[in-house]
């Protein structure tokens, strides 16, 4: 338990100073002489941890059990594009066209290395969970919705 309190310390942390994600620069970009760019991901936005963690829950729907590696191929296939969109989510941070987030995501799936993605998926997932779960556990433990009742009037 404490090693996951620690794991999810480490990603608030870098989230909160700015996961840099060098990125092989568009063509126009190349033309000029810029060769990469580099992303910054920061925390995200209450609305956007929750469409990502909606897409990162689509990829563990489709199971992680794979017996051979033809399977592991087509979870591969299937995941890759999910994995990329929930980076792209991240990166945009705001509500934008899907359009423009399936862009990047396509962009991303071919200039970044599958590994990275995957990393920091997990950092992004694993952000902001504690602080969830520790607002629920305080706000039981205080039991904010209790009744109020009012005291019982004492006669003579």
């Amino acid at each position: 338990m404490e090693s996951i309190s620690i794991e999810l310390e480490a990603a608030d942390t870098l989230l909160d100073k700015g996961v840099p994600l060098p990125v092989t620069a568009p063509l126009l970009f190349r033309i000029f002489g810029k060769k990469t760019i580099t992303l910054i991901l920061k925390h995200p936005f209450l609305d956007t941890a929750v469409r990502a963690g909606s897409l990162y829950l689509q990829v563990q729907e489709m199971g992680l059990e794979t017996e051979n590696v033809t399977e592991g191929i087509r979870l591969r296939e299937k995941s890759a594009g999910l994995i990329a969109r929930i980076i792209a989510i991240i990166i945009l941070r705001n509500r934008f066209p899907d359009w423009l987030e399936r862009l990047l995501a396509f962009y991303l799936k071919r200039h970044v290395a599958e590994k990275t993605l995957y990393n920091i998926t997990n950092v992004v997932v694993c952000s902001g969970i504690s602080d969830f779960l520790n607002t629920i556990r305080l706000t039981s433990h205080l039991r904010m919705t209790r009744p109020n009742l009012s005291p019982t009037e004492k006669r003579s």
